[in-house]
């Protein structure tokens, strides 16, 4: 028997056992009751983040450069987590400064990711432009906008200038028609009109022929068949009167039409008829200045000189730029003077007189010693004017001229021609073996190309 103190409690080995189990059941609990604190620590340490993120999450604000930092500051997760999350927000809801060079540094040092700064970047707020706001502007009543004119406008207000003569101002407005609708026709053909009534007749044939292009059937249209033809090709004058004459008989009132067949008849040097068309003319229009021109000569071709003054005057009048009308008067006040000159200075006729007889030796072209040709009129070819002018001379005895007067032609070719013929020389006419002042007549051929 052993002896044991009297509160020594004896063990046996079924006690060793059964406290071995029971240290590891406590040691087993320990364990779980730590790693569940831990757990319970950890959660509870994180909450104000969470609480922060979620609430700043349900705000949507845009994020500001403090709160960036201050998650990226915190230790409650971890670093890629913290970047993961502050890219989503930079990327959904944005930010409201701007990515300067410090600003990047300080997010770099503090472990901001590439794709954290790429999406600060990207968001980084642009300079903002401010604009002041407009003054207030009163409300005023809106003009009323006239719609905007077109070709039919202004050729209209050309048929009005045409209709009273003034044949400058409606050729302006047939131009503005003509740029707003180059399709035009009825505008071409006035304008036609028009330059033809200015005795500009190759703008005039410019304008029918482009009418004529535009709308071909017009080149059988009456009015057009008598303006359009010209003269000049095979000399057919008859047929520009046959023309307007059938023009006439349809369109009594087209004042043109006696116009130019006036003129065709001044050509076949039939003046009478000329004055007649030109008469019924200037009653249909009476402010064509070109129309007392035509006149005029006709007037001159008929040695009526106090008519044909007046017409040019008239014409004047009209027309105070007008070179044509100046010159046919000054031409015609100068043949006057030669004419009373003349009558002064020749005495009468006698078979008995010596020296002072004069003999009439018919045409002289074959006896000039140097017969000089007349220039060509630029209005006379403008007007396709061409034919025979017939001027007689008188010369001294030395075979100087010393008087010219065209007796047949042209009125507008007859200046040209006594022009030259004044200064031709010829052969001295001989009577018993002594000069004597001798008459007789030049023929200049006036033809164009």
């Amino acid at each position: 028997m052993l002896f044991c103190p009297a509160n020594t409690k004896i063990t046996t080995n079924a006690d060793i056992t059964g406290q071995s189990i029971m240290k590891s059941i406590f040691l087993s609990q320990l364990r779980r009751r730590r790693l569940y604190l831990t757990a319970i620590l950890a959660l509870l340490a994180a909450l104000p983040f969470s609480i922060v993120w979620r609430t700043a999450q349900m705000q949507k604000a845009p994020l500001s450069f403090a709160d960036v930092i201050y998650v990226l500051r915190s230790k409650k997760v971890a670093l890629s987590q913290r970047n993961g999350l502050l890219t989503g927000a930079v990327r959904e809801r944005g930010i409201d400064f701007k990515l300067i060079e410090e600003f990047e540094r300080e997010l770099r040092r503090n472990g901001a990711s590439p794709e954290l700064i790429k999406a600060i970047r990207q968001k980084s707020l642009k300079p903002q432009v401010v604009i002041s706001a407009p003054e207030p502007i009163l409300p005023i009543a809106a003009p009323k906008l006239k719609p905007a004119p077109d070709s039919a406008l202004y050729r209209k207000r050309g048929d009005e200038y045409y209709n009273v003569g003034e044949y400058e101002r409606a050729i302006l407005e047939y131009d503005q028609a003509i740029r707003l609708n180059q399709q035009d026709v009825a505008a071409y053909i006035s304008r036609g009109f028009a330059y033809h009534y200015k005795n500009n007749l190759d703008r005039a044939f410019e304008n029918y022929k482009t009418a004529i292009r535009l709308k071909s059937e017009l080149a059988l249209e009456p009015t057009i068949q008598c303006v359009l033809y010209n003269p000049v090709k095979g000399g057919k004058t008859n047929k520009v009167i046959e023309e307007c004459s059938n023009t006439i008989d349809s369109f009594a009132n087209f004042a043109l039409a006696y116009y130019v067949r006036g003129n065709a008849y001044l050509n076949q040097e039939d003046p009478d008829r000329a004055v007649a068309d030109f008469n019924k003319f200037i009653e249909l229009n009476p402010k064509n200045a070109s129309t007392y021109i035509s006149r005029g000569d006709a007037y001159w071709d008929k040695e009526d000189y106090d008519r044909a003054a007046a017409d040019y005057n008239k014409a004047i009048e009209l027309d105070a730029g007008n070179k044509t009308a100046k010159k046919n008067l000054q031409r015609l006040q100068a043949e006057r003077r030669n004419i009373s000159a003349n009558k002064r200075k020749l005495p009468a006729f006698s078979p008995n007189a010596d020296s002072a007889q004069i003999i009439s030796v018919g045409e002289l072209n074959s006896r000039a010693e140097r017969l000089i040709m007349p220039s060509y009129p630029e209005n006379a070819k403008k007007m396709f004017m061409q034919g025979k002018v017939r001027v007689q001379v008188t010369i001294d005895e030395n075979g100087n001229v010393i008087a010219a007067k065209a007796n047949s032609g042209k009125q507008l070719l007859r200046f040209s021609a006594e022009s030259a013929a004044r200064r031709s020389k010829f052969e001295p006419v001989m009577l018993d073996d002594q000069a004597v002042k001798a008459t007789g007549f030049i023929v200049y051929d006036f033809n164009l190309p």
